[in-house]
């Protein structure tokens, strides 16, 4: 199953679920060594998802 595909299947939202999956992707290789805890992991992958969905 293609990751795009576990967002959404709805392709009006297939904008918004690839800007999400590309901010978590890119945040999972880059905050996981600065996250003290799961807030500031969880911080981090709000802050990019919310960067891509509104560029």
């Amino acid at each position: 199953m293609d990751s795009l595909q576990l967002f959404s299947s709805d392709k009006s939202n297939a904008k918004h679920s690839q800007a999400i999956a590309k901010a978590v992707l890119m945040v999972d290789s880059i905050a996981i060594s600065r996250a003290v805890n799961q807030e500031v992991f969880a911080a981090e992958i709000l802050r990019a998802c919310y960067k891509e969905v509104t560029r």
